[in-house]
């Protein structure tokens, strides 16, 4: 059922670009509760693609899944019975056509920071950033495969405070922003390959073909030549 937008009840945080740049995934607050929507931005109308009614729920956006064409976000709400916020992830498929989701449950209870979660299709896991730990998920997200503890190479005042998380386009590699730097991992083992201290850094990902590191500061950017691959 499409609706009418009006400018009040968009919710401002990530949205999902989709392959009509007038069409995006983003939130919208209604009489229940903030709810995922398909958005006309061409006619103001919009399509609710979830009806939840757990309180104080938010949609954070992660990444398009090429292989799966589906985007993951994640869904978040309050509670009540405890008054913790708990965690939960949604893959929205098919958005051209006829949009789905799918709802995948946290039976571990892990908490994760925002833009923390990457799937990889490649491997079919889950890898995310929760506190300081790195942890890798299985597919259906109810078993941790590995873990390793980013405390390992300093403490938290020398690390700062999570920024991002990606993929090597190949599988094989990760890179972790903090605010006081860059960590690069090999997936296979979770082993540092290469950790660079960079004040105020606030974003680090692989680019194409995995040629260079793309790495950026409050104030200032940096394209680097990948030698992970030499």
């Amino acid at each position: 059922l499409a609706k009418m937008m009006k400018a009040n009840k968009m919710v401002e945080g990530d949205f999902a670009l989709t392959n009509d740049p007038f069409i995006i995934l983003d939130t919208v607050k209604t009489k229940l509760e903030n709810q995922l929507a398909l958005i006309n931005l061409n006619t103001s109308k919009y399509e609710l693609l979830t009806d939840f009614q757990e309180p104080v729920t938010l949609f954070d956006y992660h990444h398009f899944i090429p292989n799966e064409q589906s985007h993951l976000f994640t869904w978040s709400y309050v509670n009540e019975k405890t008054d913790y916020r708990e965690y939960k992830l949604l893959k929205v498929s098919e958005v051209e056509n006829n949009p789905s989701v799918k709802l995948i449950e946290n039976p571990l209870h892990l908490v994760w920071e925002q833009e923390s979660v990457i799937f990889d299709s490649t491997h079919q896991v889950y890898i995310l950033i929760t506190d300081y730990e790195l942890i890798v998920v299985d597919s259906t997200f109810s078993k941790v495969l590995r873990k390793k503890s980013i405390l390992e190479y300093g403490n938290k005042d020398d690390i700062g405070y999570f920024q991002h998380i990606h993929q090597s386009e190949n599988g094989q590699w990760i890179i972790v922003t903090y605010s006081e730097g860059v960590f690069i991992f090999r997936y296979e083992d979770f082993q540092l390959l290469l950790t660079e201290k960079i004040e105020y850094a606030c974003f680090a990902e692989f680019s194409n073909q995995d040629k260079y590191l793309l790495i950026g500061t409050w104030n200032k950017g940096y394209v680097v030549e990948n030698n992970l691959t030499k």
